[in-house]
């Protein structure tokens, strides 16, 4: 049994958003103490949708110009909420780590803009700066050892078909 295994490189970089309704009448308007409401769970969706469309990409990519002197690069994006809070986690992936820097750079850059259109009635601030980029683990290993037990097992049963059938 012949196993081919490929590895590229993967950098992450991860940050996390804290949403809540404006409340202008407190000079504590970013507490992250205050208890998520259901009013700040449904902001951080409408969040989540925001950054997921185009009007993100479309400020992101001319940060990316100035930043990097393009526009667009292999790095990925992916925006969820932290379960039942108003948390917004954004975990940038590619396999350039300079790419990857610069791209979350521009999203923290950027989202304020976006939010002047969709988020009027959020503050949002960064409760986790981002974690800086990080080499993804490498699973290569597994995977030559899977392939290597399941030849293994091939040729045994193979070997007592054989036996038993001659």
């Amino acid at each position: 049994v012949i196993a081919k295994v490929t590895y590229q490189e993967k950098y992450e970089n991860t940050a996390l958003l804290f949403v809540c309704e404006k409340d202008d009448t407190s000079p504590d308007a970013y507490s992250q103490t205050r208890a998520t409401t259901e009013q700040d769970i449904a902001l951080a969706e409408v969040f989540v949708e925001a950054l997921e469309g185009p009007q993100l990409d479309a400020l992101v990519a001319d940060e990316m110009l100035v930043r990097t002197g393009y526009r667009y690069c292999d790095a990925k994006m992916n925006v969820e909420i932290v379960s039942d809070t108003s948390l917004v986690s954004i975990e940038i992936v590619g396999t350039d780590r300079y790419d990857v820097e610069a791209y979350m750079e521009s999203v923290l850059e950027v989202y304020p803009d976006l939010c002047q259109d969709f988020l009027k009635v959020a503050d949002i601030v960064i409760v986790g700066t981002p974690t800086g980029v990080m080499l993804q683990a490498d699973n290569t290993n597994v995977i030559i050892l899977i392939a290597t037990v399941t030849a293994i097992i091939v040729e045994i049963i193979a070997s007592l078909t054989a036996n038993i059938v001659g």
